[in-house]
């Protein structure tokens, strides 16, 4: 699973939605009655409550995203720094998952994540 895979699937977890919005551009009318607009790709966009966002919060790399977007929804989750690296504890019944996960990596960040990716069965495939 690649990086924006897992970006999208924990942006979903956390209750965004992608959508898609069409840009617009002026364009010459071939018979010649002049300008017309006309849509000329779509974009993709998430939507969580009332907003749309261009980019995904970097769940991947911020404490800080994880903090506002993700975290509200576990019941508990503890960082711990050991030989291998950054280990990270996950209980989520707070989003309705009642196990216990747990995964290391190199960033505390990166660690939560999968740890969370792995509570929600989506784990790393590489």
């Amino acid at each position: 699973m690649t990086d924006q895979e897992k970006k999208e699937v924990l942006a979903r977890f956390a209750g965004f939605t992608e959508i898609d919005l069409p840009m617009y551009c002026h364009d010459t009318a071939n018979d010649g009655d002049g300008w017309y607009v006309r849509p000329i790709t779509v974009r993709p966009y998430w939507s969580h409550g009332n907003y749309s966002y261009r980019e995904l919060p970097d769940f991947l790399h911020s404490l800080d995203a994880q903090a506002k977007w993700l975290d509200p929804l576990l019941e508990y989750w503890a960082l711990e720094t050991g030989t291998d690296g950054i280990s990270a504890y996950i209980i989520g019944p707070g989003a309705g998952l009642s196990s216990h996960k747990s995964a290391v990596a190199a960033t505390g960040a990166l660690a939560k994540a999968e740890a969370i990716l792995s509570l929600i069965g989506e784990e790393n495939e590489d």
